[in-house]
């Protein structure tokens, strides 16, 4: 027998699929009693229809005091805490449950691999015939992404290829849910419609690591017909199926925000492991073959993991690679003509050590050409943002050695780089620097008063600002407040994390994970980008915690701030703390 396991990291308990043919006959039943003592226990008998009296199917075999499962209806868990407190079945006590075959994919069957999972990334397709008569998957992942933030479902952001520094591709499956939606002409005036509602989650081949795969772990379809002139019919569809789909999710994460703010209570979870068995084999070969796997044994949870980074465009990314490299290379060689190219003529330079004033290009220039002696330049874990058609940003770190009228200009910077393009061209507009560590000595010398500072903006902002402080010193409890100052296009980066982001499921949730004392904001300085664009940076003090872990000190904050209609929110955050490193590993 072939068996092919895959990790899997939902489930409160562990989930083994099997493809099962007629491998239950009662013939192959009793080979496995005589194997050993073998109990089966009926833990449920319901039908996907409600009953009051009845919890959703699920049978458990019982052999030498190991439990496995057959199936996992709704109340499992409660009554195999039952089958242990009141027939002292201690097999059954719910912190040893760990195996359990899932023989096929009805919604009573599976809502409980839903168990755990910390949020969903939308994905529509809608095939072009239904484009066509007016279903664009545009509204539908509008509407679907709107119903499952009114059932307060977190969103993991749009899913998308991730690319790391230097354009290498890596394949990564967030958790999806998947709307499928396609049309075929009956006629000159009905349509069949199919629908399909799939959640999938990310699975790995533990005899190759590297493999990545994504496997289905719940889904609905729905079929029919309509007229052209009722469109609604199909929509009205989808959004049935969606509500079973948080139906069932709410069903097993009634708490899941506690999962997210008690630490406690998520290492009680168990990171599970998925096995494929081929159609043929016998659930006595399954057993025996997470037995040899040790796989009925206490698992370890791994690492919990951040969802792929949504703010990265791969295509710009590449170009301002190399157009922070041609920088680099016109820094060590003091080329004039290539840094007037580069650099636009409204540039500023802002550092958090000075948070206070900018550097306008002329006198960085002048710095640059003639007061720095460079010895080496190094850039490392770029990420680009397009923000507009001709304006975007990237964030990278940036590496050097040198020195400044005889001091030592040596380190490592945290650089956000506001770039807009000229004829095909693109030119550093603003550059906001932060030291990664212990910043170079800057003498005092006396600078001209700052010109990318918008006083109205600035004012209005740092107000923004101030209400965003409010929310976090409060928790982030005001989800009101929250949704009107920060855009579902959120993300943020650190500079002690370069390689990741943190998207606005993850971010800004009201939880107990993140516990802020104070919070202070000074040194604000809002600069226009475009008339709906703009950017704020600024000092931020804070005394807090995070799992307990340290988070307190000043932080260098570099935000964007976007205008739909007369409305600001905020849609990037890029921080990076003073003096200090923290530890960004996520815990167990």
């Amino acid at each position: 027998m072939r068996v092919n396991a895959v990790w899997f990291g939902s489930s409160a308990f562990l989930i083994v699929v099997l493809l099962l043919t007629a491998s239950l006959a009662a013939g192959q039943q009793t080979q496995t009693a005589a194997a050993g003592k073998t109990r089966l226990v009926l833990l449920g008998t319901g039908t996907p229809g409600p009953d009051p009296d009845r919890s959703g199917p699920a049978t458990a075999i019982v052999v030498n005091d190991v439990a496995y499962l057959v199936d996992l209806g709704p109340g499992v868990v409660r009554r195999a805490s039952a089958a242990f407190l009141d027939k002292g079945i201690k097999a059954l006590e719910p912190t040893k449950l760990r195996v359990a075959f899932v023989t096929h994919l009805h919604s009573d069957h599976t809502k409980e691999a839903l168990r755990e999972l910390k949020g969903m990334t939308v994905t529509v397709r809608v095939a072009p015939k239904a484009e066509r008569v007016g279903l664009l998957e545009s509204q539908i992942r509008a509407d679907v992404e709107q119903q499952l933030r009114a059932a307060h479902v977190p969103l993991l952001g749009h899913p998308r290829d991730i690319v790391f520094a230097g354009g290498r591709r890596v394949n990564n499956f967030p958790p999806l849910l998947s709307v499928l939606v396609d049309v075929t002409p009956q006629g000159a005036k009905a349509l069949a419609y199919a629908i399909e509602v799939v959640v999938s989650q990310d699975a790995s081949d533990p005899q190759d690591p590297r493999a990545k795969t994504s496997v289905t772990t719940w889904c609905i379809t729905k079929a029919g017909t309509y007229n052209k002139r009722r469109l609604k019919q199909v929509t009205r569809e989808i959004e049935i199926a969606v509500d079973q789909f948080i139906s069932d999710y709410v069903a097993v994460n009634t708490l899941a925000s506690l999962f997210l703010a008690s630490p406690a209570m998520a290492q009680r979870s168990r990171a599970p492991r998925m096995v494929l068995v081929e159609s043929g084999s016998s659930i006595q070969d399954a057993i025996d073959a997470v037995k040899d796997e040790g796989t009925v044994g206490e698992i370890q949870r791994p690492p919990r993991q951040l969802p792929p980074p949504t703010d990265i465009d791969p295509k710009l990314t590449e170009e301002f690679r190399q157009l922070e490299q041609q920088l680099c290379d016109a820094i060590l060689h003091k080329d004039a003509k290539i840094l007037d190219r580069l650099v636009g003529p409204e540039y500023t330079l802002r550092v958090a050590d000075i948070p206070q004033s900018s550097l306008p290009r002329a006198i960085w220039m002048d710095n640059t050409l003639k007061r720095l002696k460079p010895e080496s330049c190094e850039q490392h874990h770029y990420a680009a943002r397009k923000l507009a058609d001709d304006l975007a940003v990237v964030s990278l770190l940036w590496t050097q050695k040198g020195t400044i009228d005889g001091r030592d200009f040596s380190g490592d910077f945290y650089v956000v780089d506001f770039c807009k393009k000229r004829r095909g061209d693109w030119q550093i507009i603003a550059r906001y620097s932060s030291p990664v560590g212990k910043p170079p000595e800057r003498p005092l010398r006396q600078l001209p008063a700052p010109t990318d500072s918008d006083l109205q903006l600035t004012d209005l902002l740092r107000q923004l600002e101030q209400e965003l402080g409010e929310a976090a010193l409060h928790g982030f409890k005001d989800t009101k407040a929250m949704e009107r100052l920060v855009s579902p296009e959120f993300t943020q980066r650190v500079s002690d994390a370069p390689e990741r982001s943190l998207p606005r499921g993850l971010w800004g949730q009201p939880s107990g994970t993140y516990k802020i004392e104070s919070i202070e904001g000074r040194h604000h300085a809002a600069r226009k980008l475009t008339d709906d664009l703009a950017v704020v940076s600024l000092l931020l003090t804070q005394q807090a915690t995070s799992e307990g872990r340290d988070r307190s000190g000043d932080f260098y904050v570099v935000d964007i701030w976007k205008r739909s209609g007369d409305r600001w929110r905020m849609i990037a955050r890029y921080s990076s703390p003073m003096g200090k490193k923290f530890d960004r590993s996520l815990p167990r």
